[in-house]
């Protein structure tokens, strides 16, 4: 879609379609965004250009789990998880753990979100993609302290502070300097935080 991988094999059409959508996205235009994605999805052929179909349906995924609309976001996070576990995608398996994960944070099932952290962590550390990896840690850390286990989501936050991806990525740091000072409120609170 962005790199004309969208099956539409048009360059101008499938430049013109990713140009927008990618205007669309930061404004907040989620309606106009997913209906670029579906004129995109009728324009592929999911028979030749299976990939590329899947790629669409992470990408409305996406954004219907940044409108909070979790169950359709699921079912296409299932859908995207089931090829790339076929395929042997494990950078892209792994975004669609995290993703889903933070699904299951926000509806505060604690247990499956950890559990789809775990299986990103392996398929980071698998792909060789240690930046990820670290990344998913403060996700890791968040349902950790969630679950009560503040000790060990502190441990992580200072490790995290001390790498080069901490380091070199402000935005990241300002996120875990962040989930320090949620940690703090809460305990301030008497542990209303982690327990709620």
């Amino acid at each position: 879609f962005f790199q004309a991988e969208d099956g539409i094999r048009d360059c101008l059409l499938s430049r013109g379609l990713g140009n927008v959508y990618k205007r669309q996205v930061p404004q907040g235009r989620w309606d106009e965004a997913l209906e670029l994605l579906r004129d995109a999805e009728r324009q592929v052929d999911p028979a030749r250009y299976p990939y590329d179909r899947i790629r669409i349906v992470g990408l409305q995924s996406q954004i219907r789990l940044m409108r909070g609309e979790y169950p359709d976001s699921y079912r296409g996070y299932c859908e995207t998880d089931e090829y790339y576990r076929r395929t042997g995608d494990t950078l892209r398996l792994a975004s669609t753990c995290v993703n889903m994960g933070v699904i299951m944070q926000e509806l505060e099932d604690w247990q499956r979100a950890l559990d789809y952290f775990k299986a990103a962590d392996s398929l980071f550390t698998l792909s060789g993609t240690d930046t990820y990896y670290v990344k998913n840690r403060l996700n890791f850390a968040n349902v950790l302290y969630r679950q009560g286990e503040r000790k060990r989501a502190v441990g992580i936050l200072d490790t995290l502070l001390r790498t080069p991806e901490c380091l070199a990525d402000t935005s990241f740091r300002i996120n875990v300097l962040l989930s320090y000072c949620s940690y703090a409120e809460g305990d301030e609170r008497g542990g209303e935080a982690a327990e709620a």
